[in-house]
Formats: C-alpha cells, sequence, structure tokens
C-alpha cells in the first residue's frame, strides 16, 4: 500500500484551506442571481474595487422569460416601472436610474410601454473622497418589479454585493461586455441641430420637431414615448405626419392631463427595417408647425370598445361577503384585479365593461365581486393561492347552486365568452 508523507499531507490541506480563499478573492462583483416568477433578477458592478472619489456603475439586470416584460419609467395605460431604494454606507450617493429605450407593447385595446428580453438598469454610485479603507463597500438594493405576460405578477429581491477599496478603481474586466450592452441599450443624445416645440389645446397634444441638417430616413418609422404618465392618452392613435423641416406628432391628452408643463420630456423611437434607435428629445411650449387636418381628430386606439355608459354595479370582495351571497344562492362572479394590470384593464373595457356581460349579470341576478391587489392585500393573495395563481387577472364564477364547485375562467376574456359562462352558471 503507498503511504502518503507526512509534509506532503499537511502541504494538501493547507492548499485545500486557501482555495475557497483564493476563490472569493477572484469573485466576479455581483449580488449572484435570484429567480422570481417568470424573471430572474442580478445585480452587478463595473467595477472590481473601488477608489475614494471615484463615481462607478452598478447595473440592475433583469431577464424575464420569453414573451413576459417589465416596465419603462411610464408605463403607459397600466403597469409599475421598476424602483430600486439602496442602502449605502454614509456619504455614499445613487443616482436616478437610467433608462433603456422603451418598446410599444400593445395588449388588446390597452398600451403599455417596457422592455422584453434582458435589460439593464443603469445606476451611478458616488463615493466621497475620505471613503473610509477600513472595510469594503458594501451596497443593498431593494428591487420591486411587474413582470407580465397575460398573467401580471409583482416581483421583490433584496440584492447586496460587497466590493474592496483601493487606491484606484479597478474594472471588471467579466462584466465589461454587460454594460456595453446596457449603454447600447440606452437612448442617445438628440443631434445639436434638433429643436422642438409643443401645443396642448383642444384636447390634443401637437409636438413638432424641427431636424435641421441632420433629418430623418425618409423610410423610418416613428414613435414618441414621453416620460410623464399623465400626459397623453396612450392608447390613443399617434397620428406623424412628416413636413419638410421634420415630423409633427398629434395625439390625444390623457383625462389625467394637468396645466402646461413647462417642458416635455421624451425618447423618440426611430425604427428602419426592424432597427430601432432611441434619441432623447426635449421640447419647450410653442406653436408646432401645421400638421394637415386629415390627422384630426385623433380616435381611440379602439372605438367603441366600451358600448355602454352606465355604471357596472359591484361590490367589494371579503371572503364573508362572498359565503353570504352563495347561501342566498346567487350566482357570484369575482374579478381580482390591479390598477396596474393591463390584461385586467383590458378586460374591463373589451368584455365586462359591456352591455351584452350587464344585461346577462342583470338577467340571471349575478352579484360582481371585486378585489384590488394593487397593494398585494393578503387577503387577496390567500384567495388568489387557492386557485394556483401568483398573479392578475384571476376570474372565477359560482354557480347559484352553493354546493356545486367554481369555474375559473381564462385571463383574456371577451363577451360572448363570460355570457356563455353565466348563462350555464345559472342553469346550474
Amino acid at each position: 500500500m503507498q503511504r502518503t508523507s507526512f509534509p506532503s499531507l499537511v502541504a494538501r490541506l493547507f492548499l485545500l484551506l486557501l482555495t475557497p480563499a483564493v476563490a472569493l478573492a477572484v469573485a466576479p462583483p455581483s449580488s449572484g442571481t435570484q429567480h422570481g416568477d417568470h424573471i430572474q433578477v442580478e445585480l452587478i458592478s463595473e467595477v472590481r474595487s473601488v477608489g475614494p472619489g471615484e463615481p462607478f456603475w452598478l447595473a440592475l439586470r433583469l431577464l424575464p422569460d420569453p414573451g413576459w416584460h417589465t416596465y419603462w419609467r411610464n408605463p403607459g395605460d397600466s403597469g409599475l416601472e421598476t424602483r430600486i431604494r439602496w442602502a449605502l454606507p454614509e456619504g455614499v450617493n445613487a443616482g436616478e436610474i437610467v433608462w433603456p429605450t422603451p418598446q410599444y407593447l400593445p395588449v388588446a385595446h390597452i398600451v403599455n410601454y417596457g422592455m422584453e428580453g434582458e435589460t439593464f438598469l443603469l445606476t451611478r454610485i458616488d463615493p466621497p473622497a475620505d471613503l473610509p479603507t477600513d472595510m469594503p463597500l458594501r451596497v443593498v438594493a431593494d428591487v420591486a418589479w411587474l413582470v407580465c405576460e397575460v398573467e401580471c405578477i409583482p416581483g421583490f429581491a433584496t440584492l447586496d454585493l460587497e466590493l474592496p477599496l483601493a487606491s484606484e478603481a479597478e474594472a471588471a474586466e467579466e462584466h465589461r461586455a454587460s454594460f456595453a450592452r446596457a449603454r447600447r441599450q440606452l437612448p442617445s443624445p438628440a443631434p445639436a441641430t434638433w429643436r422642438a416645440g409643443f401645443e396642448a389645446a383642444d384636447g390634443r397634444l401637437r409636438m413638432a420637431l424641427d431636424t435641421g441638417t441632420d433629418p430623418l430616413p425618409p423610410d423610418a418609422v416613428l414613435r414618441f414615448f414621453p416620460e410623464a404618465p399623465d400626459l397623453v392618452d396612450h392608447s390613443a392613435r399617434q397620428g406623424v405626419f412628416i413636413t419638410t423641416s421634420g415630423p409633427v406628432f398629434r395625439q390625444n391628452l390623457s383625462a389625467l392631463f394637468p396645466e402646461t408643463p413647462e417642458r416635455i420630456d421624451g425618447v423618440l423611437v426611430v425604427e428602419i427595417d426592424g432597427t430601432m434607435q432611441g434619441f432623447l428629445v426635449g421640447a419647450l411650449p410653442g406653436r408646432p408647425s401645421a400638421a394637415p387636418e386629415s390627422l384630426a381628430p385623433l380616435p381611440p386606439h379602439a372605438p367603441g370598445t366600451v358600448d355602454s355608459d352606465e355604471a357596472h354595479p359591484w361590490e367589494t370582495f371579503s371572503d364573508a361577503r362572498l359565503d353570504e351571497l352563495r347561501q342566498s344562492g346567487r350566482p357570484v362572479f369575482v374579478n381580482m384585479t390591479a390598477d396596474w394590470c393591463v390584461t385586467c384593464l383590458a378586460n374591463e373595457r373589451r368584455a365586462l365593461d359591456t352591455t351584452a356581460v350587464r344585461e346577462a349579470f342583470r338577467a340571471h341576478d349575478v352579484a360582481y365581486l371585486k378585489g384590488d391587489w394593487t397593494d398585494q392585500d393578503p387577503l387577496i393573495t390567500d384567495y388568489l393561492a387557492r386557485y394556483g395563481s401568483r398573479g392578475v387577472p384571476l376570474y372565477v364564477l359560482y354557480p347559484s347552486d352553493p354546493a356545486l364547485p367554481a369555474r375559473q375562467l381564462p385571463h383574456v376574456l371577451t363577451p360572448t365568452l363570460v355570457v356563455d359562462a353565466v348563462t350555464s352558471a345559472a342553469a346550474r
């Protein structure tokens, strides 16, 4: 039998003890990936070590499942932008999120602004020149997001990483490609020759862009994304007319439109042969170039979807009220919704708030209960879990006989689907 010498054994044990420390020293500056429902999140650093007084960048990496998306700073008709709350050592400051170029995401008759696929949200961190060097800089980020396909699911995570201090910052080479990709996602500054003016009157926003000596390609597809969420009716058609000086945009104002702002900021997305580039545009008050009357008026994105102005009566959901109604022998329709749920809003506009569904509810004496999950009410969370759902919308129809089971409806509703389900439930 071969024997191992005592000195050789000691040397091997020493190497085994040393290996974790070496691995730790070269570990990439990352929080590690956390897995949420239909999304992965990670916080990464552009530097491996921090230099006193030297700003550096962090990136929140969001990777939703294929077909799912997160939201831009202005989510559109509905949705919720990703939020980061930083916990940093005293004297260390975090800037605002630098947002990538948004995508236009229509869902039924609703319009969202968001990002599909891998997305990076950049934030600049500013350490002080007198940053103590006796311990690493610890960064903690509490992150909240909303990820949607048809179902919308809010998510939360605490991401943290530690960066050692050095006389000067050292780049994290393993993250160079990710930060290059992150910066390619950002909108570019507009050319210096561009000038934009706007006018908000008669229920419409008119914005004209004079491109000067840097005109846009004649075959480009254009869309303007305003940063302010309460400026325009996002689901209304955005009219675009090309003049000799540049494009003119027209869109109906939001019902929540405040007084005329001093400035309108946003991103102009230029698409050419499937390739998109965003430009940061700021418009000042001033009568824009005249656009032809063929662009006015601007109709809603889907006119006539809601075919009755009559209020659809409903009660606030509670388990006690649900039990009471069931025992009375009435069919009950439960709608679990949230203000940020785009599919919920689309279903209400195109199905639940229609004359056909209202008449069916009346004809069969259906009680209508609505639960608001905007702030993740734990009572509604428990109800969602009963039906295996981690998000909204959720629609459940209970038949008139309390001994019979309920029926869970699809995430996407049509008037015919709801009317047929109500008729069947009443018959049972």
